[in-house]
């Protein structure tokens, strides 16, 4: 199985004069002075043209698809992930700390992500099923403070899985994603400010579940790390950001029972 792994997409549209609160106008001033230089859409864009020109069958997108949580942010995200969608390749995508900017959003970003992942549906434990390979979403994003963009680990979203993979793998590849790193490029771990809180209690699940991966973002860096036991975290670059143009665009993986851990196909 064939899985596309893209991350912080950063779609920017302007607030309306109601749309604002501290944080997003925060956000937006910063994004107008600097990151609109660094992020841009048609980048996005061009990636995910050269993706679809060899289907995969699965894209997970690990957050900020939005860069201020706008409803009009949400609404392009759609219609920049419809190629992908029509495809009938389902994304499974989880939100970023960009995307619940704002506290009365939440309604969209659901409507969003549930539209993104169909035709494939989770069973009652959150876990999507497929030849060989399931996948569990974790919402890791919470509100934060100006200056913060750290995320929590919960642990009710752990235990959904728990009595599912209670037993060792037999004929499927356990896959997890999140928005948020667990291990930073230099092997240690993000900062207080923008880190997951609760970390440990992931990783933990991971080595004792024997997940073979783990897909994040957030850091806009494409590495991958060793966590405990068999599982290896891969970061993602931003979708949009100049820096990747050309060089890193979409990872793609090669996932399945036969495979110790997802094999690496290179960036498209």
């Amino acid at each position: 199985m064939r899985i596309a792994h893209i991350s912080d997409l950063h779609i920017a549209r302007s607030p309306t004069w109601g749309e604002y609160n501290p944080k997003r106008l925060l956000g937006y001033v910063n994004y107008r002075l600097f990151r609109s230089r660094l992020y841009q859409e048609q980048i996005a864009r061009d990636a995910l043209e050269r993706l679809m020109v060899t289907p995969p069958d699965l894209v997970i997108l690990t957050g900020d698809i939005t860069q201020h949580g706008l409803d009009v942010e949400f609404d392009a995200a759609h219609q920049l992930l419809s190629p992908i969608c029509e495809s009938g390749i389902p994304i499974i995508a989880v939100a970023g700390n960009h995307d619940i900017y704002g506290h009365t959003n939440q309604l969209r970003l659901n409507r969003l992500l549930e539209h993104l992942a169909q035709p494939a549906m989770p069973d009652r434990r959150g876990i999507y099923r497929f030849p060989g390979v399931e996948v569990l979403p974790l919402s890791q994003g919470i509100p934060t403070p100006i200056f913060f963009s750290h995320g929590l680990q919960r642990s009710s979203d752990l235990r959904r899985a728990q009595e599912l993979w209670c037993d060792p793998p037999n004929g499927v590849m356990r896959l997890v994603c999140g928005h948020y790193p667990v291990i930073d490029p230099h092997g240690g771990r993000l900062l207080y400010f923008r880190g997951l809180r609760q970390a440990d209690k992931l990783v933990r699940f991971c080595a004792e579940h024997e997940v073979a991966g783990y897909f994040c973002g957030h850091n806009h860096k494409r590495f991958c790390a060793p966590m405990q036991g068999r599982c290896v975290q891969y970061a993602a670059p931003a979708l949009s950001s100049v820096r990747s143009a050309g060089r890193e665009w979409v990872s793609v993986y090669e996932c399945g029972p036969e495979l110790e851990n997802p094999r690496d196909e290179g960036p498209v």
